[in-house]
């Protein structure tokens, strides 16, 4: 991390100093954002210790601190607002007033707070985001909204048809637990033609990949298989043709990292 980032994200003093002494060996200094946990409960130092570990950072060889930070709609879905920037922004003035200076970044979230900060409502004092799912899909995370001016299919799934047959769409016989530990539930619509592609939950998180073929709908994936009622579509999916998605962010997180999942850039 020493060697190939220019700013990180940082919370723990150890980890600092660990960084600290990499960078001194390399002849760098690494810029440093300390993050602060104004609620979500991702990472970040509580606020009322943050003045301290800001302080320790700030004498760090190797370490030049920047600014302070925070995370929200991430893994406690907090939506960003007055209150919990105001938390930040109030940390910021204790820490400047400790180190006697400004910081000079105070980044006060990612794509979650596109809406808030459009609608000029985000305070003054932040001044930096950290947009990816707004850039890359063109939406914010809160509300899905589509951001002005981003293209919205910048990423393309496309996965092959290995089957289309007409099945029930309950399945015959007791049910259990499926291969994944859930316990299924079925809506019975009678008979309709299903696809069954090739590309399951080891390469995409199903439920948030959308197809383009007007009238199909993603049933489910296995490990390896996804299946799309295609019924509505008034279209064959003969074994062989593709179909293509668009994908929301954990789709497209996980199709990313997938070793599985061939990755092509076109234009």
């Amino acid at each position: 991390m020493a060697a190939l980032a220019d700013v990180v994200l940082i919370s723990e003093t150890s980890s600092a100093r660990l960084l600290g002494q990499a960078a001194r060996q390399l002849g760098r200094v690494v810029r440093a954002i300390l993050m602060v946990d104004v609620g979500d409960l991702r990472e970040g130092v509580w606020p009322d210790r943050a003045v301290g570990v800001a302080q320790a950072l700030a004498g760090m060889a190797g370490i030049d601190l920047v600014g302070l930070g925070t995370n929200l709609a991430c893994f406690g879905g907090v939506i960003p607002d007055a209150e919990n920037m105001a938390t930040l922004l109030g940390v910021v003035d204790a820490v400047e007033e400790r180190l006697g200076r400004k910081v000079r970044v105070v980044s006060g979230g990612n794509s979650a707070n596109l809406n808030f900060f459009l609608e000029g409502s985000h305070p003054e004092g932040v001044n930096n985001l950290r947009i990816g799912e707004g850039i890359l899909l063109g939406r914010e995370a809160v509300t899905h909204r589509p951001v002005p001016g981003v293209y919205r299919d910048a990423f393309t799934l496309i996965a092959e048809v290995v089957e289309e047959a007409e099945k029930p769409t309950v399945p015959l016989g007791r049910i259990g637990r499926d291969a994944f530990g859930g316990v299924p539930s079925f809506v019975d619509r009678g008979m309709r033609r299903r696809a069954v592609l090739a590309a399951g939950r080891q390469d995409l998180a199903w439920d948030a990949i959308f197809p383009r073929a007007p009238g199909a709908i993603v049933l489910g994936a296995s490990s390896d298989h996804l299946l799309v009622d295609v019924t509505d579509t008034q279209e064959s999916w003969p074994p062989g043709r593709e179909m293509a998605f668009d994908l929301g962010y954990a789709a497209l997180l996980q199709a990313m990292t997938s070793p599985y999942v061939d990755k092509r850039h076109a234009g």
